[in-house]
């Protein structure tokens, strides 16, 4: 991997063996018996692996803090996304800091590892370490586009929702890249894949199911989104809701999807034979002269594999994933899980404050009082007006939710 920076050779073994300790770790603190969705497997050295070559390949050069930031973000997104509670997360991101002091005691591990590691190729021609006001800005500016162009819905860019986004993102740029949303109705899940999705070029395709909506629809829906990433070439983000999932059949059939880029007997008769003289024009135009029914659809596959982004969100279940992930293993060995999970303090105090900014909440004199209930931790104390009131609709919605 460090073929593609000289330099940085003398390093090979510093970071083959933090790579395998935070893996170990990992492996070791969290098991299936704790969450279905906590499984291990040397595929994850291997993603690591590929993720950062494909950072590194394109750039010039690059100092032993950049590769171990580097190596930090793609651990975090291994290791960290896919975690329930915020103890885990940080018992991770403690894994992550040891494995760097122990490997990497020369490098300056205070600028290096500096929270937050958000890396994005947004702002410059390679993927690489962003700052997140810089990063809020440019998204603002790029939400105001997309709500004229494809929906216009009112999105406050709290952290979370950076962080989101750019895991989405990361998904759509890797090869056969699918993503697993979890999280509470409202988190803004399929907002955020529509938005991500927008931003590389992808057309977004959802299911909306209907009164009377059953297994042949859904089909002929699947057939229609193949066609278009299959033989049209079309990049393709499919968005899958599980409200919308009205028959068992359907994730069987994204199942074997996600596992094969296929979907056995989907495509018979007329409709087959309509789909390879497709697949023989866009064969054609790439200058490939197929024309045995194997080859056809073997190239059909390897478009679809290429070009299709499969995104399912759902809600946290009540009685975890077990069954969801012993009825579908593609959904979690093939995409790439984003636990979105409740609205965090944080989320619902830069709600407030943002939706808030409008009405006249400053006050020149204002003292917040001692028995102020802090409802937010990180509030800045003595508290502003407006951040006391912020910290009110926390403490409401805490309430609320209790």
């Amino acid at each position: 991997m460090l073929k593609v920076q000289p330099q940085l050779r003398a390093h090979a073994g510093a970071l083959t063996g933090a790579m395998v300790d935070v893996y170990a770790a990992s492996q070791r603190r969290f098991t299936a018996d704790q969450q279905a969705h906590y499984v291990y497997s040397p595929r994850e050295l291997t993603r690591w692996m590929r993720g950062m070559h494909e950072a590194l390949a394109p750039l010039e050069a690059l100092s032993v803090e950049g590769l171990v930031r580097l190596w930090a973000h793609e651990a975090l997104r291994l290791f960290q996304d896919r975690l329930v509670a915020p103890a885990e997360r940080a018992w991770t991101d403690a894994a992550i800091d040891a494995a760097a002091r122990a490997h990497f005691p020369a490098a300056d591990l205070g600028a290096a590892l500096a929270r937050p590691i958000l890396f994005s190729s947004w702002l410059t021609r390679h993927y690489a370490p962003v700052a997140r006001e810089e990063l809020r800005d440019y998204m603002r500016a790029r939400l105001r586009v997309f709500c004229e162009e494809e929906l216009d819905v009112p999105l406050v860019l709290f952290n979370d929702v950076l962080d989101h986004v750019l895991r989405i993102d990361r998904v759509f740029r890797q090869p056969q890249g699918h993503a697993l949303l979890i999280g509470v109705s409202g988190a803004g899940k399929t907002t955020l894949a529509r938005f991500a999705a927008w931003m590389n070029g992808l057309a977004v395709v959802q299911v909306r199911a209907h009164r009377g909506y059953g297994a042949a629809d859904f089909d002929d829906d699947l057939r229609a989104v193949l066609r278009r990433s299959g033989c049209g070439g079309e990049r393709v983000c499919f968005i899958l809701d599980e409200s919308n999932v009205l028959d068992a059949g359907f994730l069987e059939r994204m199942n074997t999807l996600l596992a094969s880029s296929e979907v056995p007997g989907l495509f018979e008769g007329d409709d087959l034979a309509a789909l390879l003289t497709a697949c023989r024009e866009g064969a054609q135009r790439d200058g490939l002269l197929l024309d045995a029914p194997d080859e056809l659809f073997r190239w059909f596959t390897q478009q679809v594999a290429r070009n299709l982004h499969v995104v399912f969100t759902m809600n946290p279940p009540a009685a975890g994933l077990a069954q969801r992930a012993a009825t579908s293993p593609a959904l979690f060995n093939r995409c790439v899980l984003d636990w979105f999970g409740d609205w965090s303090d944080q989320a619902l105090f830069q709600v407030a404050r943002e939706l808030t900014l409008r009405v006249d909440l400053d006050r020149a004199g204002f003292a917040a009082p001692d028995t102020l209930p802090v409802a937010y931790a990180g509030l800045a104390l003595p508290a502003s007006h407006r951040d006391a009131v912020a910290n009110a609709c926390v403490a409401a919605h805490q309430a609320v939710r209790a």
